[in-house]
């Protein structure tokens, strides 16, 4: 499965079970962890619970939203990983970048002095230069 598949899969899951807090279901997070725990609250009233088939296995769903969960860390520390792998190209890219442009600057310093050394010789020469084709025209 895609990891786009994945993430958007995990991202529905999460939704529903976020509409399903009204029903009873509520988060809590476990420490540092990475992956939120799931807790079912559970009405006293049983009146108010379903019946046959729409009735909810309250283990079922927690198991569930575990898995939601996870996918939905998997596809965060995926993008981590991939922003991370990034900002490092960006950083060689940059640097090479800077190299280019230096040994740039360097061919342009050492072309303009020959320009001047050129020039300086031109302004030395006693006499005109003419230049003559190899087709010997002037």
């Amino acid at each position: 499965m895609p990891k786009q598949e994945g993430f958007q899969q995990a991202a529905a899951k999460i939704a529903v079970y976020f509409k399903a807090g009204a029903a009873g279901v509520s988060l809590s997070e476990g420490g540092d962890s990475a992956i939120i725990g799931a807790t079912l609250r559970i009405p006293m009233n049983t009146s108010a619970q379903p019946s046959g088939e729409d009735a909810i296995d309250p283990q079922a769903e927690a198991r569930r939203l575990a898995e939601a969960f996870h996918i939905f860390n998997q596809a965060s520390e995926e993008l981590s990983t991939a922003y991370t792998a990034l900002q490092s190209q960006v950083a060689q890219l940059t640097a090479e970048l800077a190299a280019a442009n230096g040994a740039l600057r360097q061919q342009y310093l050492e072309k303009v002095a020959l320009t001047e050394r050129l020039a300086l010789l031109l302004d030395a020469l006693p006499a005109g230069v003419i230049l003559i084709g190899h087709d010997n025209v002037v």
